[in-house]
């Protein structure tokens, strides 16, 4: 039970007793989403980092604008009543035509100081038509802005970061190294510190960076090369093996929500084949490299101990995810192809019929569950599954299916019965839709906030967990981004092209009287 509900109930008890006089209406927060406002704007919003967007105290959330003119970094004020932005940085769309600058907001330091990156050939400051990434800082109540750190390049390029706004603490992966800057540092010329360098480079096999950027997971497959998936420690630099090649190939790493295991894909060596680079393994081409589907998922802790090695027999695995709690695995089923394509060979992506999802008990070995089969008029040779997101409780998982045409619906299956399902325990229908895709799932309470599109071309909320499934509001237009969030707010801006687009804040929870 949330805290704020507990409080309210302890407040009516004591109303009641003897000697206590009535204390008035006891007011609740309930998760029922309103509109605080809502405008049109000319401009596409450029930044995503939707979870760090929002101020500590909420009143402003930072975005980067691309409008008809120009790019600018920007603080909008949340409130209803303000409408007054405060424009920190701005380039000329012109410059951007003839030369390469991405900026990316990466949030708050303070209630008032806020902090973003400007990556490539800069347009201004003290290392301007200098390339490399730039990390400013502005005061919102002054609007000065500031170069606090730059980290030249040559012709490497920014590839992700990771900011800890309760520490400060800024971890940046550019091509081949990793760096390190402490926002809250005020100290004269301090500098960001490179963390390790030589790292590899494969855009096939990105880095995987922990929760906490305490450490990242490489994958190395250089021809005649010791192989395999390798260990940084931020904190040391120290590069080490985790996982290396040898009967078995683990790659797509994944960190558990807590930053205590990494779940992988793995697939045996071809038996005639020696080497240990990815192509002599039995991997399952996709477009460009391996599709997330193996006939193992193996979970280690950060030792590179195996936890776990989770299996089907005559069944292929895909597209798992965590569970919020660190706890379960869920996954997509086929059945496994009858022969497998050797991709040094014959670079042909195998047909997998999808038929179920799983979930298995990370920390406790045996077999999977199956929560579902896959039920569908639609041919099942034209089918893609895959599990978005378990409920925020851990107990379910929600999982869309799609069809080639474009046709897709949404499901909710759990190992038990929950109240959300129907009452036999069968995979519930949520809607047809797609799931509207961004980096992070913003959760409030027990439930996730999910954007559902239509082809018919509208857009829906809901609230989705083990407990309900709810709808709670629509609008026209098939595509609207998650632009920022935090426990209270979410803000979505609709695309329509051109000047049509639309930025809305909605606060999730509506004060409401619950006794008198």
């Amino acid at each position: 039970m949330a805290t704020d509900t507990i409080a309210a109930l302890l407040l009516a008890s004591a109303s009641l007793l003897p000697g206590c006089a009535p204390a008035g209406p006891v007011i609740e927060k309930a998760l029922d989403p309103w509109i605080v406002k809502s405008w049109p704007v000319s401009y596409w919003v450029a930044s995503h980092r939707a979870s760090t967007a929002i101020s500590p105290d909420g009143v402003y959330m930072l975005l980067v604008q691309a409008g008809p003119e120009k790019r600018v970094v920007t603080a909008i004020p949340l409130a209803p009543e303000d409408s007054d932005e405060i424009r920190l940085y701005e380039v000329d769309n012109a410059y951007l035509e003839k030369s390469s600058l991405d900026l990316e907001v990466i949030g708050w330091i303070s209630e008032t100081e806020c902090a973003f990156l400007a990556a490539g050939s800069q347009f201004t400051g003290p290392n301007e038509g200098r390339y490399g990434i730039s990390l400013l800082t502005a005061d919102i109540e002054t609007g000065r802005c500031e170069e606090t750190a730059f980290i030249p390049l040559s012709e490497e390029h920014l590839q992700g970061f990771t900011y800890l706004p309760e520490s400060g603490q800024l971890s940046l992966e550019v091509t081949g190294a990793v760096w390190s800057f402490d926002l809250r540092d005020k100290s004269k010329g301090k500098t960001a510190r490179l963390v390790k360098d030589g790292l590899p480079t494969y855009s096939l096999f990105p880095a995987s960076v922990s929760p906490d950027a305490s450490a990242y997971i490489y994958e190395d497959h250089e021809v005649g090369g010791e192989n395999g998936l390798y260990m940084l420690d931020t904190s040391t630099g120290s590069l080490t093996p985790f996982a290396l090649n040898g009967d078995t190939v683990d790659f797509y790493a994944s960190w558990s929500p807590d930053g205590q295991y990494v779940a992988t894909y793995s697939v045996a060596r071809f038996p005639e084949k020696t080497g240990t680079t990815w192509m002599k393994y039995a991997v399952y081409p996709g477009g460009d490299g391996p599709m997330p589907v193996a006939t193992h998922i193996v979970v280690r802790n950060r030792a590179g101990q195996t936890i776990n090695n989770i299996s089907l027999d005559g069944k292929v695995l895909a597209n798992f995810r965590w569970s919020p709690d660190s706890k379960s695995i869920a996954f997509a089923v086929a059945p496994k192809p009858d022969n497998n394509v050797d991709a040094e060979v014959d670079w042909r992506i195998p047909e997998l019929l999808w038929d179920s999802i799983y979930v298995a008990r990370v920390l406790e070995p045996g077999e999977p569950s199956k929560v579902a089969d896959i039920v569908t008029d639609w041919p099942r040779d034209a089918l893609y599954v895959f599990p978005i997101a378990f409920d925020p409780d851990s107990k379910g998982v929600y999982y869309q299916v799609s069809e080639v045409t474009g046709q897709s619906e949404i499901w909710y299956a759990a190992p038990c019965k929950t109240p959300v399902q129907p009452e036999d325990g069968t995979p519930l229908k949520v809607t047809d839709g797609d799931w509207l895709p961004y980096p992070e799932l913003p959760t409030y309470g027990n439930s996730l906030a999910a954007l559902i599109g239509h082809r018919s071309g509208k857009t829906e909320l809901w609230l989705l967990s083990s407990q309900g499934a709810t709808k709670v509001d629509e609008w026209p237009g098939s595509y609207t981004m998650v632009i920022a969030f935090n426990e209270d707010t979410l803000v979505t801006c609709e695309i329509a092209g051109e000047s049509k687009n639309k930025i809305t804040v909605r606060s999730m929870y509506t004060n409401k009287e619950v006794s008198g």
